[in-house]
């Protein structure tokens, strides 16, 4: 049990270590919801999908590829914009746009089969495991006058993980203009790892282990990248998220390539953000954890045992 919440630790800090990214030295990516759909349909050969249908997706959906998109009429119709605007206030952007402000939205995704981790039983599993994926989403705003405003809050986030645009970020990771900007974070797994096996909070958990030194050669044989990038352009924005762990992140490539965006992947490994995933991570298990043993708690005293 306790091997497993240490490889859940890493897995969890490789497939989402960068929280936010965005633009690599080219001009920023300017794409309409209607270019995103004909990219995902004619170039990467996505399944449409329609949002009713969302909930019977599986993994070999996922697998194939899919996409859906929705205009404002659409989310009026079917009554989504309450829910979209829950989403949006639990990350503080209530305050830039809300729900009513989209004019329309494309979502894609591909990724391999993540079933593949619930076979990991030894350290040395991970060894053999390849995961990667992608998924992309496409919003065009009715107002095209707020690639400032998005650019200041996201820079106002990862303030509060203790990260600098100005100082920790190259002006290839950061950049804000008046009608456009974008993030670009990347993260190389080989060295996220050694950062991970440095942090004092990992170390303790891994003293727990009943196999320290099998964790630790395994989680050294851990490769790949992840990346994360916002692009905003006038009244456009591409969010993108890709990961490739022990293997080649190529179905994000192949996003990148189709949409005519810039590849994170190229950007050098940064230090700081890796520091600042696996403080989040460690973080985050953590809380997990303690509430986890509330939640037991609380079971045995309803159920005196």
């Amino acid at each position: 049990m306790k091997n497993t919440k240490v490889i859940a630790c890493v897995l969890s800090a490789a497939m989402i270590a960068g929280v936010f990214s965005g633009c690599s030295g080219k001009k920023v990516t300017n794409i309409t919801t209607e270019q995103f759909t004909k990219a995902c349909d004619k170039t990467l050969k996505l399944d449409e999908v329609d949002i009713e249908d969302i909930y019977d997706l599986d993994e070999g959906d996922l697998e194939d590829g899919i996409y859906l998109s929705l205009e404002q009429e659409d989310i009026e119709d079917m009554g989504i914009g309450d829910y979209l605007d829950m989403y949006l206030k639990s990350f503080d952007l209530d305050d830039i746009f809300e729900a009513e402000d989209i004019e329309s939205v494309a979502v894609a995704a591909k990724m391999t089969d993540p079933s593949d981790v619930e076979d990991i039983e030894d350290p040395e599993d991970l060894e053999d495991l390849e995961l990667e994926g992608v998924y992309a989403i496409q919003l065009t705003l009715a107002d095209d006058d707020l690639a400032a405003d998005i650019m200041e809050f996201l820079a106002d986030k990862l303030d509060e993980a203790d990260l600098d645009v100005k100082k920790d970020l190259s002006k290839a990771e950061y950049y804000a203009g008046k009608k456009d900007g974008c993030l670009k974070l990347h993260v190389d797994v080989a060295k996220l790892v050694k950062t991970v096996l440095d942090n004092d909070d990992f170390q303790d958990a891994l003293e727990d282990s009943d196999n320290e030194d099998d964790i630790v050669e395994a989680l050294e044989s851990l490769k790949g990248d992840a990346v994360v990038t916002i692009e905003v352009s006038g009244a456009n924005i591409l969010i993108m998220v890709g990961y490739g762990l022990n293997t080649e992140a190529s179905m994000y490539k192949d996003f990148v390539k189709a949409f005519g965006a810039s590849d994170a992947t190229k950007l050098p490994h940064n230090e700081k953000v890796s520091e600042a995933a696996v403080d989040a991570m460690v973080d985050a298990v953590a809380m997990y954890i303690e509430r986890a043993k509330s939640a037991a708690y609380s079971w045995d005293d309803d159920w005196d045992i």
